[in-house]
């Protein structure tokens, strides 16, 4: 349960003397309310798909132990969240569309429905890093040529007569990294064509999921986005479908000891691959409830 917050010098406030002090913090009472309710998940019974995507000990002991929230690391995901209100019901269009099974429950964006076939998508409000990932742009030392074509070397330094080098931005899609993306959109796919409860209920399984998009809604320009590949303010970015026993086993084995902690079991351990915890970043620096899981022990990086 989030029982604080911390402002950007790094001091921890109670909620009610941030909201008191919200002038000294510089976020308005309405903000640190909003962030605080936007952060706050209640258990429903069974996991989301957010809570399994990374570190489920870290979503476990988010749901049963008191921390407080970062309220600059709010901000993007308040964003995101904030454009579904823009979604309506209409015509093939749905908006917020909860899917579930005896496992684990979870919400899509919107679902669109075109020539008789699904398309998911989901919003992300990222910066220009996320989106070189995913569309797989990568930089590359090239040799400059002169007029005539031929390489120009260096004339003087301490690297005098080597290759005169610039950095160029490529993009190769076998360079792009969507393995989050791939996890969460594939699990409201399988729960959207397996589950054993869609809302609204006028919709029907019959409908066959074909696109899964990830919208990626740039929050900075300029130069910055410039140099990694990056000139529009939006990205549609296609997520690859994966078989139906692959998201089921990684259903099972990342959901149920969330599900069963919740029912007093063991408490989850961290995942095998690195990569999902981002080499142990995410424990080190990221994780609100490190403290309490360093406590438990089992945890390499911490």
């Amino acid at each position: 349960m989030i029982n604080g917050v911390i402002d950007r010098q790094g001091k921890e406030w109670k909620i009610e003397q941030a909201i008191e002090n919200s002038v000294e913090i510089g976020f308005p009472k309405s903000f640190i309310r909003a962030a605080v309710r936007f952060g706050q998940r209640d258990w429903s019974g069974k996991a989301h798909p957010t809570d399994i995507i990374n570190c489920p000990r870290q979503a476990a002991l988010k749901y049963t132990t008191d921390y407080p929230i970062i309220l600059d690391r709010t901000v993007d995901a308040m964003i995101g969240t904030s454009m579904h209100r823009f979604f309506e019901n209409g015509e093939n269009s749905y908006a917020n569309v909860r899917v579930s099974n005896e496992l684990i429950t979870g919400e899509m964006d919107l679902l669109e429905i075109v020539n008789g076939e699904g398309i998911i998508y989901d919003f992300k409000v990222v910066k220009s890093f996320p989106v070189k990932k995913a569309l797989g742009f990568y930089k590359e030392d090239e040799p400059i040529l002169d007029e005539d074509g031929n390489v120009v070397l260096l004339k003087s330094g301490p690297r005098k007569g080597e290759v005169k080098t610039r950095s160029v931005t490529k993009q190769d899609l076998a360079h792009r990294d969507v393995v989050t993306y791939t996890r969460q959109l594939n699990m409201y796919r399988y729960l959207f064509e397996t589950g054993d409860d869609i809302e609204p209920n006028v919709l029907q399984k019959s409908y066959i999921i074909e696109g899964l998009i990830v919208m990626q809604l740039l929050k900075e320009a300029g130069r910055t986005a410039a140099q990694n590949g990056i000139i529009h303010s939006s990205y549609a970015v296609p997520i690859p479908i994966v078989s139906n026993k692959n998201v089921a086993t990684f259903i099972q084995d990342r959901a149920v000891p969330i599900n069963d902690f919740m029912r007093g079991g063991e408490l989850p351990g961290i995942p095998d691959c690195p990569q999902d915890v981002w080499e142990g970043r995410l424990c080190r620096d990221y994780c609100p409830v490190k403290d309490f899981c360093a406590k438990y022990g089992n945890n390499q990086y911490l």
